[in-house]
């Protein structure tokens, strides 16, 4: 289950002490801060599979560039898209997938830049990239080709919501997985300490970085039945019960 803006705010404010039932105080607006702040960097360092979303693109001839917008993407609009997973786009109905560039310029020194030419004969697409906030598909797509396989499926990774207007965002849960609750709270924590201390914040972020998200990257939400449970600190060795 994700868990709340509201939860995560309550739990700071118990553990510092800060007034956050009233939105008007300063308290409430550095605790949102925080949030904020922490969040962005959690979902910064790693792709969280619980980011991980669906996409459909339906291809036009000759169209090489799809803006991230609901014009573009029609009922499959992306949500806040952060990154693409790359190995992931294919046309529907084949086991083929389009080859990832980082850059378009890759794309440019294997096809030649004409490739985007308004006079250069539509094709059969072989590579897929980014360009702000765009998906490429290179070369551009034959009527031939969007005949056979007029839609691309992928995967992409979307962002938390910290961008809607007013407070409208607090009310939606976060994606995260309801195991990095406390870790998000150490989190938010920490980025409190920077507008009192920069070298105690930096050294405090450096060490959540090094030691709790090496365990959260680690983490696999999936129970399996050789998993050995974990076992609380004062169970004797050979034990495999927790009474």
């Amino acid at each position: 289950m994700p868990y709340a803006p509201e939860d995560i705010r309550d739990h700071i404010g118990d553990r510092t002490h800060k007034d956050v039932d009233d939105s008007g105080t300063d308290d409430y607006v550095h605790v949102t801060r925080w949030m904020v702040q922490a969040g962005r960097h959690l979902q910064r360092v790693n792709d969280w599979s619980c980011h991980k979303e669906e996409f459909s693109l339906t291809l036009s001839e000759g169209v090489y560039k799809y803006a991230y917008t609901a014009a573009v993407w029609g009922g499959a609009a992306l949500v806040r898209p952060r990154k693409f997973q790359g190995d992931s786009i294919r046309p529907v109905n084949t086991k083929r997938t389009l080859k990832w560039r980082d850059e378009i310029e890759e794309i440019d020194r294997g096809l030649g830049g004409q490739w985007r030419d308004s006079a250069t004969t539509n094709t059969t697409p072989q590579f897929v990239s980014m360009m702000g906030n765009q998906l490429i598909v290179a070369g551009k797509p034959s009527a031939g080709f969007i005949a056979d396989f007029a839609t691309l499926e992928g995967y992409y990774y979307r962002s938390e919501d910290f961008v809607t207007s007013g407070d409208d965002w607090e009310t939606t849960d976060f994606k995260f997985y309801d195991d990095f609750f406390m870790d998000h709270v150490d989190l938010c924590i920490i980025f409190g300490m920077q507008q009192e201390d920069e070298s105690e914040f930096r050294t405090m972020l450096a060490h959540w970085d090094r030691t709790r998200l090496p365990e959260l990257r680690g983490y696999d939400p999936t129970p399996h039945s050789d998993e050995q449970l974990n076992r609380v600190g004062w169970v004797a060795e050979g034990e495999n019960r927790i009474y």
